[in-house]
């Protein structure tokens, strides 16, 4: 057993050194309470280590070139989908444009009892707003005979596999 008391100056309880002080150095007039105390158990200190920052150093340079493999790979899976469906809809925005300039021209034929001869016809007399235009480039090719319309890229609507809506 080993004795213990309170130290004024300190404000703790603290073990006491063999001369009955404050082991701070406050003296021995300064003590309160003595009492018996079990010993103090010695805690092994943390052991400084310098190869903890050589630990973390290792653990990022090998997380890094995992995290930029996986971004890598995820990157090549992305764009030739993101490209497939720009590609799409820019076909179906074409088809849908085709349609409209074939509705227009069905509307005009049922008001003046033919076709127009040509799309701008549809323009000047109000059926549509403003002539579409391909997205991806093409020209709309527009047929009077049968009032059909046909993309130099992405041909007829009813000639694709996509279905008409």
């Amino acid at each position: 057993m080993a004795r213990a008391g309170f130290c004024t100056s300190c404000g703790a309880n603290v073990y006491l050194t063999p001369d009955g002080g404050c082991p701070a150095g406050h003296g021995t007039g300064c003590i309160e309470n003595i009492y018996e105390a079990p010993e103090p158990v010695a805690v092994p200190a943390a052991p400084k280590s310098k190869n903890t920052l050589l630990i973390v150093a290792i653990v990022l340079a090998l997380s890094l070139p995992a995290c930029a493999l996986v971004i890598g790979i995820t990157t090549a899976i992305s764009i030739p989908v993101f490209s497939s469906a720009k590609d799409s809809a820019e076909e179906q925005t074409c088809f849908a444009n085709q349609r409209v300039i074939e509705g227009a021209a069905q509307q005009s034929a049922a008001d003046d009892g033919e076709f127009p001869s040509r799309i701008g016809e549809l323009l000047d007399d109000g059926y549509i707003s403003e002539v579409p235009t391909c997205p991806s480039g093409g020209e709309y090719i527009y047929s009077a005979s049968d009032a059909t319309a046909e993309c130099t890229i992405h041909g007829r609507y009813a000639d694709s596999e996509v279905p008409a809506y």
